[in-house]
């Protein structure tokens, strides 16, 4: 059941194709905004993923981030991931991500709860 105030931490180790320099988002070899995007997102999506119906899955729909800090290769990305309103099908997460020095992300984001086969009839 999904409730609010459900949360977790989940843990990423950034890779060369996490840098900047390697998605295009940049020249630098830092994580980039895109992969810890991906890092943030994944972790909402998978802080629900089993208190749904296994027909069901949740897809984003909105998200509102600041990259405060840059991360070095090879470091871990923590990522805290709290369930803080249930609206219908809607699910907004509260979420923050630390690397071993700082404090590099904050996020809040939106998803909502999708039937898997009825969605994926839209792309075919």
């Amino acid at each position: 059941m999904l409730t609010i105030g459900l949360k977790k931490t989940f843990v990423y180790t950034v890779k060369k194709e996490n840098l900047a320099s390697f998605v295009g988002s940049g020249d630098l070899d830092v994580l980039a905004t895109p992969s810890l995007l991906a890092f943030m997102e994944n972790s909402a999506k998978e802080l629900v993923s089993e208190e749904l119906s296994e027909l069901d899955s949740t897809v984003g729909i909105n998200v509102e981030m600041s990259h405060l800090a840059p991360t070095k290769l090879n470091d871990e990305v923590k990522v805290e991931c709290e369930l803080i309103n249930v609206e219908g099908r809607i699910l907004t997460f509260n979420i923050l991500a630390y690397d071993s020095n700082n404090l590099v992300s904050k996020m809040v984001h939106k998803r909502c709860i999708v039937n898997k086969e009825k969605f994926m009839s839209k792309v075919k």
